[in-house]
C-alpha cells in the first residue's frame, strides 16, 4: 500500500515537524551571549601609537573618533573610525626629522559583553584606507647641507583591538594589529 503524505501536526503551527525545533528555538529568541548594554553612538579618544612589536624607537601621539550604531538585544555594534597618528624616531640627533603622519578611515564593528553593571568588554575591528606621509631630513653637517624627502602613499588600512568600557563613558583600548607604520596602540576616551 502506498503511504499518503501526513499534515503536519496542529501543535507545530503549521510547520514541518522536521523545523519545528529550530522554529521554537528562533520564536524564544534565547542566547547563551549577554547582550551588550552600551547604548553609545558616538566615541572619541586619544593616546600614544608605538612603532613595532619589537622596538619602541617610533613614539607619537594618536587620535580617534568613531561613530556606532548598535544592534538591538545584540553584543554588536557596527563602528566607522577615523584615525590620525604621528609617529617620530626618537634617537635622532638635533636638526634631524624621521617621522610618519597617517590619516586612516575604517569600517567595522565592535562586540562587547558586559561582566557587572559598571564594566563591559569588547573586541573591535575593522577595514578602510590609509594615507601614509613619511619625512626624512637628515643634516649631514657643515659642507654637506641637508638631504631627505617627503613621500606619500595609499594603502589598505586594517585594525583589530580589544577594549573596556568602564562606569557610563570612559573608555580603554589597545590596538595590536594595525596596518600602518605604528602598529601598537594605548587610547583613552569616552563614548557618548
Amino acid at each position: 500500500a502506498e503511504s499518503v503524505p501526513q499534515k503536519p501536526s496542529a501543535d507545530t503551527g503549521g510547520v514541518d515537524p522536521r523545523l519545528a525545533g529550530r522554529a521554537r528555538a528562533r520564536a524564544s529568541g534565547t542566547s547563551t551571549i549577554p547582550a551588550s548594554r552600551d547604548p553609545s553612538r558616538l566615541g572619541i579618544m586619544g593616546g600614544v601609537a608605538s612603532g613595532a612589536f619589537q622596538t619602541f624607537d617610533y613614539v607619537g601621539p594618536v587620535v580617534r573618533a568613531y561613530l556606532r550604531m548598535p544592534m538591538h538585544d545584540a553584543p554588536l555594534a557596527v563602528r566607522a573610525d577615523l584615525e590620525v597618528s604621528r609617529i617620530s624616531l626618537g634617537d635622532v640627533t638635533p636638526g634631524d626629522e624621521v617621522s610618519a603622519t597617517d590619516v586612516r578611515a575604517t569600517l567595522g564593528a565592535d562586540f562587547g559583553v558586559p561582566v557587572s553593571d559598571a564594566l563591559e568588554v569588547f573586541v573591535v575591528g575593522g577595514l578602510g584606507v590609509s594615507r601614509n606621509t613619511s619625512r626624512v631630513r637628515l643634516d649631514l653637517g657643515t659642507g654637506y647641507g641637508v638631504v631627505g624627502g617627503t613621500d606619500t602613499n595609499w594603502s589598505l588600512a586594517h585594525d583589530i583591538g580589544l577594549g573596556v568600557k568602564i562606569g557610563r563613558l570612559l573608555v580603554v583600548e589597545s590596538h595590536f594589529f594595525s596596518s600602518d607604520a605604528a602598529p601598537l596602540r594605548l587610547l583613552v576616551g569616552i563614548r557618548l
